[in-house]
């Protein structure tokens, strides 16, 4: 199925549906990595892609249709996600900001999800409706720069007193420094990052304390993580945004089956074939995944020049500006 989609090969990715385990899953894995995951990134051939992520809402609907489907509510986030994305950038506002309704009132929207809900809130409604859904978010201490920029905004157009808004800025970023601690210490237990040694494909054993004094992202990855392959263009182009400058990046294989030669074939030959330029380290015995407790993947978690942990995500939405902050 996958070869049938980079032609561009609807018909026969259809056909194949029958011989495919969750074929949903490989639309919208295809679809997000072609979205870029995000508003503003072209989507080369987006008619198409958009075809393709409509697919796999149709099949997750007719699955339900038919049946109990346990997974639905989280399914039907994640799909309804990139298909609002890519109407979006079509310019189908309306549409795009129903699915991503949706996708809120199911209570999916994670923090990218929100930032894109909130773009999509500014196209179709008032100043006063993007004012109070920017404050309600505030009030539960979720919020972004993305957010807070939006509200200088509605500040500054509706002519309301800019103190008023620097006081709210203040102390929303207080709340959020001291909130983003205790859950990093509930995570982790300690913001010290976690030390290693773990080979990479070259053979290179690579310590993580070796970097310290560079601003370090670890992606947690394995060759059968759909989500974790479609996001690597988009952490491609970090990787290349920062090379040269005090960032690295390692990138965590780690859940895989099978031998270890076996593993480090499918995984260097899947780098090679798609020409990433990454640096991947192999959690064969997966301590590392463990000592970071990592639940899911991906995961991606980013380390400061000192070696304390900022922050841990399953997107990578917020990274660049992590590592803005960073580098000032």
């Amino acid at each position: 199925m996958p070869i049938y989609l980079d032609k561009g090969e609807l018909e026969k990715a259809i056909a194949c549906e029958p011989y495919i385990n969750l074929p949903a899953d490989s639309y919208n894995n295809f679809a997000w990595g072609q979205s870029g995951g995000d508003l503003t990134m072209p989507v080369k051939d987006i008619d198409f892609v958009t075809k393709v992520s409509k697919r796999s809402l149709d099949i997750l609907e007719a699955k339900r249709k038919e049946c109990y489907t346990p997974d639905y509510n989280g399914k039907f986030n994640m799909f309804a996600d990139t298909y609002a994305i890519l109407l979006y950038k079509q310019g189908k506002y309306e549409e795009a900001f129903k699915y991503q309704s949706g996708v809120k009132a199911l209570n999916g929207l994670d923090a990218g999800g929100k930032e894109r809900y909130l773009a999509m809130l500014d196209k179709l409604k008032s100043k006063d409706e993007v004012k109070a859904y920017i404050e309600d978010e505030i009030s539960k201490v979720n919020t972004s720069p993305a957010f807070l920029s939006k509200l200088k905004e509605v500040y500054i157009e509706k002519k309301l007193p800019l103190a008023e808004y620097d006081a709210i800025k203040q102390k929303t970023d207080l709340l959020a420094k001291e909130n983003k601690s205790k859950d990093l210490l509930s995570k982790f237990g300690s913001a010290t990052a976690y030390d290693f040694t773990l080979k990479n494909m070259e053979g290179k054993e690579i310590k993580l304390s070796d970097y310290k004094g560079k601003i370090v992202v670890l992606d947690f990855w394995a060759t059968w993580c759909g989500p974790c392959k479609a996001s690597f263009p988009k952490m491609q182009d970090l990787v290349t945004k920062y090379k040269g400058k005090d960032v690295a990046f390692l990138f965590v294989n780690t859940w895989e089956n099978g031998k270890e030669d076996e593993i480090f074939k499918n995984v260097t030959g899947y780098i090679a074939e798609k020409k990433f330029d990454f640096n991947v380290i192999f959690d064969s015995k997966q301590e590392v995944v463990t000592n970071y407790k990592i639940e899911a993947i991906p995961t991606r978690i980013v380390i400061d020049k000192n070696g304390s942990i900022l922050a841990y995500d399953n997107s990578n939405t917020n990274i660049a500006e992590l590592i803005e902050e960073q580098l000032k």
